[in-house]
């Protein structure tokens, strides 16, 4: 489509057919879907997966796709021939010689400054950046860079589609979603249905308003997985319901679905997506206890903590700089990208507070009274598809003021430096160096400078970007 009409350096150089008539055209796209159809047949009827892919777009996109569909058929196909275990078996390898795919539990970073340099990873996101553009009809030929909105950057971190998923249940409640394809994976623990059971939805099932009764609106999906149905035996406590599913988890390590590295041996609560993260001692009970290596597998929501620590204008008393940390290069995700001065996931059994000032103190080295004045802001929240399942976030965010002279100090290890950038720099470098920015943390930038005003309603796509950065909570 973004060839029609052709662009002005290639019209001088077409030539026009004198039998390219709309007759012979349709006449041979005819021929040509005939062909397709008699191949795809035959595909079939021999079992091999097929897929059609829409290619008027960019080639990045439709690869991305097509890579997704092929890496989705061959985790299957792992599964259903017994794992890695059995699969080496078969080809007469040795497991410890495999390179197992690597872990993606989250946003794909746009560059990996382990593997490649600043420049030529900002040079090559710029051209794809263009072929995006070209896809939608849009044309650079001058010689600026091309730029991404605000709006592109935030779409980009809620990327899936509704019809790949099905809810999660546990009892009555959502929990999450899991990918379509995980019904071929578990078809056999959902037949004994111990530890899983396929649930057929009717549009009663689901309320017509989300969190209405504490649920959220599932109508539309066909099917639902609930997680540690009630048994004949009537037990059906939080324990007996963590240790069925923990069964569950450990068969689909054996299969080859999680890779035993991922292993943490650590759980963590899960609750009804309605009711979101809670703790302290007045907390429900969560419904169960699920490994924190699964949980991408079945999108059960995973939380955080981010704090924006700035330098207040001494004249207007506005936010004028903030402090950004650079990710360790050691660290084991995102290295040496940006992020905010203070970041760090959420433990089960501490309050959003209590953990996002312990991590001021040893990731920041920020003095007591400091981390006295930090305040809470609200949530960036986002859902993302990867290709174990859908990555569901949800960041509790809060600010605090840096007093002018002092510095945050690397002093965990986990930050290789702090810089202090004006907060216009910071949302110039969101938009025109993206891949330099851990994905999420670009999010609770532009949250910073919406909140303070450096973003206006002016913004193209202001209202779309204000409703995405709570995309993640929602229904789908």
């Amino acid at each position: 489509p973004y060839l029609c009409p052709p662009p002005p350096d290639v019209l001088p150089r077409l030539v026009w057919r004198l039998d390219d008539t709309p007759e012979v055209v349709e006449r041979r796209c005819g021929d040509f879907r005939a062909s397709v159809r008699e191949i795809v047949a035959e595909f079939e009827l021999a079992g091999v997966p097929v897929k059609w892919f829409e290619n008027a777009r960019s080639e990045i996109d439709t690869f991305h796709e097509v890579a997704q569909f092929v890496e989705d058929t061959a985790r299957l196909k792992l599964v259903q021939t017994g794992g890695w275990e059995a699969m080496c078996d078969q080809i007469m390898c040795d497991l410890d010689d495999v390179a197992l795919p690597a872990e993606q539990n989250d946003v794909a970073p746009l560059c990996d400054l382990d593997e490649e340099q600043v420049d030529l990873c900002l040079n090559r996101w710029g051209e794809e950046v263009e072929a995006r553009a070209n896809s939608r009809g849009v044309h650079a030929y001058s010689e600026q860079p091309s730029t991404t909105s605000l709006l592109d950057n935030v779409r980009r971190c809620n990327t899936f589609k509704s019809q790949n998923f099905v809810p999660v249940l546990v009892g009555d409640d959502q929990v999450g979603w899991a990918a379509t394809t995980m019904l071929d994976i578990l078809a056999p623990y959902l037949a004994k249905g111990l530890a899983c059971e396929l649930v057929r939805l009717s549009a009663d099932d689901a309320s017509s308003e989300p969190n209405a009764q504490g649920r959220l609106d599932i109508k539309g999906f066909p099917v639902a997985i609930r997680l540690a149905p009630d048994n004949t035996l009537g037990t059906n406590s939080l324990a007996d319901r963590s240790a069925r599913v923990a069964v569950l988890v450990h068969d689909l390590v054996a299969d080859g679905l999680i890779q035993p590295s991922a292993i943490r041996n650590e759980t963590q609560d899960v609750r009804p997506m309605s009711s979101g993260f809670r703790s302290g001692a007045d907390a429900p009970a969560p419904l169960l206890y699920l490994e924190r290596a699964a949980m991408i597998y079945f999108g059960v929501p995973t939380f955080g903590v981010h704090l924006n620590g700035f330098v207040r204008d001494p004249v207007t008393g506005r936010p004028a700089y903030v402090w950004i940390a650079k990710r360790s290069m050691s660290k084991a995700t995102y290295p040496g990208l940006l992020d905010q001065m203070v970041a760090g996931g959420q433990p089960a059994g501490k309050s959003f507070v209590q953990n996002v000032k312990e991590e001021s103190e040893e990731e920041a080295s920020l003095p007591p009274e400091v981390v006295a004045n930090v305040i809470s802001t609200g949530i960036v929240s986002y859902k993302y598809a990867t290709r174990k399942g859908l990555s569901t976030k949800v960041l509790a965010t809060f600010d605090v003021e840096v007093p002018t002279g002092m510095s945050p100090l690397c002093s965990d290890g986990e930050v290789e430096e702090f810089s202090l950038m004006s907060v216009s720099d910071a949302v110039d470098s969101v938009r025109d160096r993206l891949p330099l920015w851990k994905p999420n943390s670009a999010l609770v930038m532009l949250d910073f400078a919406m909140r303070h005003g450096f973003i206006t309603p002016d913004e193209a796509g202001y209202s779309e970007l204000a409703h995405l950065l709570r995309g993640g909570m929602g229904s789908l």
